[in-house]
């Protein structure tokens, strides 16, 4: 990374405090404030001086740990790959120039202005207009991204961007995997707590194979969340979790044990299934019935018979937004474009970031 400037911006943390931050980017970005931080990374806004625009510049922080590589190389060839309106558009990736240092990573993309959860806990309810404008645009970015064989597998409505003009941007495509890697994989997504609440029930019950419908789930959940301002389902664990699941996708039903292959599983959420379900159309009582319809759908608990990011674009109640132009499918990803998985699994540390390069440069 030739000619950089180091930045050193002061920032007050969620409790209050007064922390710092060093960027060390290219000479022709001038920061202007953070934006937010998070597990491994730091978000900046700045002013692209060669191009007068604005930008978010993601501080990604290695520290030479090989998860956190292979998260940064799997959300940037992914981004690099993925063109479309609905997906955070990357504009340069600046590396560190010494080949020994995998300290940090700057990811430059487009700036928008809001998340998602920002927009939800405003005190003024969103209107349909705009929910069927948002649900639209966030179902072509997942069909996008269904189509190119990729799974996003962690979609909430912080890594649902949002400009003024209500344009949407599906970011933070760290934890995606491509769809024909799943059978047989035994990955489990429970270790991340904080995107439990979106996750579908499939992926509670210990399932291994998994589909497009993990997301559909989550969108489903999104979709509630915007329709009653606060999460559908915010388990406090595990169990709760599973319970507030089957509460909201019809509970025990002899279709919903059916779709769960594995015995001791069934045999699990028999002994915690809740006594009652939750009546979408009570819950939401201001929501035409279309909208609730739609939302059924998403949150169909066999992930076999859940609505299609492709199907749900055509809804009724999304007659009004759609337009067939808008529904774009892109380039499949091969086998190959994730091989760096593999090879982060078997190479030391101390050639994380040589593989890094090599993937970047292509991407």
């Amino acid at each position: 990374m030739q000619d950089t400037r180091r930045h050193v911006i002061e920032y007050r943390t969620p409790i209050g405090e007064i922390d710092s931050i060093e960027f060390n980017i290219p000479y022709y970005y001038e920061p202007t404030n953070i934006l937010g931080s998070g597990s491994y990374g730091t978000v900046l806004a700045a002013r692209c001086t060669s191009t007068n625009t604005d930008v978010a510049i993601k501080k990604i922080s290695l520290n030479g740990n090989p998860i956190f590589c292979q998260r940064t190389i799997r959300e940037i060839k992914l981004l690099l790959h993925l063109h479309h309106p609905n997906i955070i558009n990357v504009y340069e990736v600046c590396l560190p120039d010494d080949p020994n240092n995998i300290s940090d990573v700057y990811l430059v993309e487009e700036l928008v202005q809001n998340d998602l959860s920002h927009i939800i806990r405003n005190p003024k309810p969103i209107p349909e207009n705009m929910m069927q404008f948002l649900t639209y645009q966030l179902l072509l970015g997942v069909h996008a991204m269904h189509s190119a064989n990729v799974l996003h597998r962690d979609l909430k409505p912080a890594n649902v961007l949002v400009n003024n003009d209500c344009s949407l941007k599906i970011c933070d495509f760290g934890l995606a995997r491509p769809i024909f890697e799943q059978e047989g994989r035994d990955e489990s997504l429970t270790q991340y707590v904080a995107t439990r609440w979106y996750r579908a029930p499939e992926l509670l019950h210990s399932s291994t194979a998994y589909s497009t419908a993990i997301d559909m789930w989550s969108v489903g959940c999104i979709l509630a969340e915007m329709m009653g301002g606060k999460p559908l389902c915010p388990g406090k664990d595990y169990v709760d979790q599973m319970k507030k699941c089957l509460k909201v996708s019809g509970g025990l039903t002899e279709e919903n044990m059916m779709s769960i292959q594995n015995s001791s599983s069934k045999n699990f959420i028999q002994t915690i299934c809740p006594k009652s379900t939750v009546d979408l159309a009570q819950l939401y009582p201001h929501m035409p019935p279309l909208a609730i319809d739609l939302l059924k759908r998403m949150l169909t608990f066999n992930p076999k018979k859940r609505i299609s990011a492709h199907d749900a674009i055509c809804h009724p109640w999304l007659a009004s937004v759609f337009d067939y132009r808008d529904v774009i499918s892109l380039p499949q990803v091969s086998p190959e474009f994730f091989q760096f998985d593999k090879d982060l699994e078997t190479l030391d540390s101390s050639i994380h970031f040589a593989v890094l390069c090599r993937e970047l440069s292509s991407a």
